[in-house]
């Protein structure tokens, strides 16, 4: 029932997601990617929903003039949400892009090491 509620309300939000700033959805796209890692599974459909809004807002945030100097850290931020969302409802070759996403960022060389592994085994 609790994890009902928790999709309703990030499917209602992200219906409304058009009327908050840049910082407000990255704040409930944030949000609703730790909602689901952490209370369970919302149903695919959902999740893709997010991945495309996370997708859509690092587009936004790379021309955003008025957060320049943080849109760097925060684009980070939401590469690893939709890394870890994407693992849940995409295997093989979908993942790539994700996985290469995080690779950018990643400055741990075990970490590095380990995805590029990832990716030449799919």
């Amino acid at each position: 029932m609790m994890m009902n509620t928790i999709c309703s309300y990030i499917e209602n939000k992200l219906n409304q997601i058009s009327e908050l700033g840049t910082l407000e959805k990255f704040d409930l796209l944030l949000s609703s990617s730790n909602a689901i890692n952490e209370e369970g599974f919302c149903d695919n459909e959902l999740i893709k929903k997010i991945l495309i809004r996370i997708e859509a807002l690092r587009y936004e945030m790379a021309y955003n003039k008025g957060i320049e100097t943080i849109s760097f850290r925060l684009d980070k931020v939401l590469a690893y949400e939709a890394l870890k969302l994407s693992r849940i409802v995409f295997n093989g070759k979908d993942l790539i892009k994700f996985i290469n996403d995080v690779l950018y960022y990643e400055m741990n060389e075990a970490v590095k090491e380990k995805l590029q592994k990832e990716i030449e085994t799919i």
